[in-house]
């Protein structure tokens, strides 16, 4: 069964930033930062990591003498990222190909959820605050939605992309559902992940396989004693290989690669 496009555009958003990516857009003086402020505090409170960005038009402001001085002058020199930091605390200031990319930057550091201000136009979910015109993709409306149904909403989004990057993304619909489907139903307590056929079957497997991030299903038990015993058997010939588990990358050559 194919994808819709708006299952796709989610999918996207989950692996690219390996969590939920909630936006908030609204005109200046629309009262979105207070909403951000309001949204990260109650995150927080219980007990989500929250990675917020702000998107604006303006020159980044760097008045601080020291930054100025030499923190600028490396990143003016040509450095992709430059900290700027205390003992407890820094600014990134990074050269970027677009706002995604960035974002994509930031999604490394260990997080539950990315908010965004600004950027209306993105594909991730969206909050409108204030009188402005709804785009593509707005999910809900402030303040004609209270705060309470809007960190509802964002919690679930934040369990389902969590339990959508825990399911294989391999969509066998063994169990009846696509895995964005099954996901949602986790994060709802309808289901559990005991209940996806492929999961299931890996507790007795023994091989993993990802090709571009993407979980290849093994099937028949047959491929994976195949996978095992060939790969174990020649690592058995390596010298001071152990007995712990195996990792292996392969980088696979394009097609007209020398």
């Amino acid at each position: 069964m194919s994808h819709s496009s708006d299952e796709k555009r989610i999918i996207g958003i989950y692996r690219d930033y390996r969590s939920a990516v909630v936006g908030i857009y609204g005109w200046s003086n629309s009262g979105k930062s207070e909403l951000m402020v309001r949204i990260i505090e109650e995150l927080k409170k219980n007990g989500y990591g929250v990675i917020s960005a702000k998107h604006t038009a303006h020159e980044i402001e760097h008045s601080e003498a020291e930054r100025k001085k030499d923190g600028k002058r490396h990143y003016l020199a040509g450095a992709t990222a430059t900290l700027f930091f205390n003992d407890s605390e820094g600014e990134i200031r990074m050269s970027m190909s677009s706002p995604e990319e960035g974002l994509k930057f930031l999604a490394k550091i260990p997080h539950d959820i990315i908010l965004v201000e600004g950027m209306k136009d993105a594909d991730w979910p969206k909050i409108a605050v204030g009188d402005i015109e709804s785009r593509d993709n707005t999910v809900l409306s402030y303040p004609e939605a209270p705060v309470e149904e809007i960190i509802r909403f964002i919690e679930r989004e934040i369990k389902t992309a969590r339990n959508y990057l825990l399911l294989p993304g391999i969509d066998c619909e063994l169990c009846g559902y696509r895995c964005l489907e099954m996901a949602g139903l986790i994060a709802a307590g309808e289901k559990t992940f005991g209940d996806c056929a492929v999961l299931k079957k890996r507790r007795d497997g023994r091989v993993r396989i990802r090709i571009d991030g993407k979980e290849v299903a093994l099937g028949k038990k047959f491929m994976d004693d195949l996978f095992y015993n060939t790969m174990t058997g020649m690592v058995k010939a390596l010298k001071g290989a152990g007995d712990g588990d195996i990792e292996i990358k392969i980088r696979r050559e394009k097609s007209g690669d020398n």
